[in-house]
């Protein structure tokens, strides 16, 4: 299989760095062009079923890349992004001083540390990986599907796609609106793209809000 990773056009919150994890927040207006960009740039590519998370920020994401297709959008809760609880709203730049302490667990590589009001980093992993094993099995082998999802749970995904320890997804980046590409093989999968934004070059004008990789990567 296929597998065309998508993380979601850009929200107000995405530009605020504001923790949007499971908050139900709309595309801004820059998002809703990057996901009619994302239609058009993959609109030639074989694409047989596109599947995204509740949120309505992937589904519109989602239906824009469905259109040209002619098929439907699939929901499928395990693709949501990471329940941030008492974290969701917070401004990224004040995770640090948060009494939770989940910052510091993370950079210590504690992925099982449970966010108040929320989930940890391998609850988010599991139901993730679960939900494209069982997308595959839909799919078959010779299948090319896109899902449209979000920050937190497409490092997820390429982690456990690749065999990688999940703290590694603070080494990766995935930009609003980016494409990475996963072939799913007999004997083992290759990342074949990662947060490929290049069809986005006509927005060059409008600048960018997507946070430089130094910055924490906490936002869905």
């Amino acid at each position: 299989m296929r597998l065309f990773l998508i993380r979601h056009g850009e929200t107000d919150w995405n530009v605020e760095a504001r923790i949007q994890g499971v908050a139900d927040i709309p595309l801004n207006e820059r998002g809703r062009r990057q996901a009619e960009l994302l239609g058009e740039a993959l609109a030639r590519e074989p694409i047989s079923a596109v599947f995204a998370s509740p949120l309505q920020r992937a589904q519109h994401t989602a239906a824009c890349v469905a259109l040209p297709h002619r098929l439907a959008v699939r929901t499928h809760p395990g693709l949501a992004e990471l329940d941030q609880g008492v974290l969701e709203g917070l401004l990224a730049k004040d995770l640090r001083e948060h009494p939770a302490g989940i910052v510091q667990a993370w950079e210590a590589g504690n992925m099982a540390v449970v966010i108040p009001g929320g989930e940890s980093m391998e609850a988010l992993q599991q139901r993730a990986w679960s939900a494209i094993e069982a997308i595959r099995d839909q799919a078959g082998p010779d299948g090319v599907v896109a899902v449209v999802s979000h920050n937190l749970t497409t490092k997820a995904i390429i982690c456990s796609a690749l065999g990688l320890p999940l703290i590694t997804y603070r080494r990766l980046r995935k930009d609003n609106g980016s494409v990475s590409v996963l072939e799913f093989q007999a004997t083992h999968n290759v990342l074949m793209r990662l947060n490929d934004v290049s069809h986005y070059a006509t927005l060059d004008a409008l600048g960018t809000t997507n946070a430089p990789p130094s910055a924490p990567a906490k936002r869905g």
